[in-house]
């Protein structure tokens, strides 16, 4: 049985979860914080629910390659560690490929 922290009980996340935690055999920590980089990405956008967010992305609503780069801009002004940017930019991409959304990672900017 795969257990979500309670922050975490977005239907969008709990997807992502039972994807690592079941095919993968991931750890908590590691559903942790690719779930703490979603959820920033959500509050980047100004998107209460990540299952909002998904849809939007899914319906392509939401240009996902472009916010992306100008996520990745507010969190190099924020002076993020590179390794905590990379580990979230890679929690969102796992968690926008299990919610079947689509994103150009050819066209997004780079984290240095």
């Amino acid at each position: 049985m795969c257990v979500v922290p309670l922050e975490d009980n977005d239907a969008s996340i709990e997807k992502m979860t039972l994807r690592i935690r079941g095919r993968k055999h991931g750890s908590l920590k590691t559903v942790s914080t690719y779930s703490s980089g979603i959820r920033d990405f959500a509050k980047f956008l100004k998107v209460a629910d990540p299952q909002d967010m998904a849809s939007q992305a899914r319906s392509k609503s939401l240009d996902v390659t472009a916010q992306i780069d100008s996520w990745i801009n507010q969190m190099i002004m924020r002076n993020l560690a590179p390794k905590s940017m990379t580990t979230w930019l890679f929690g969102v991409k796992k968690w926008l490929r299990t919610n079947d959304a689509e994103v150009n990672w050819n066209k997004r900017a780079a984290i240095q």
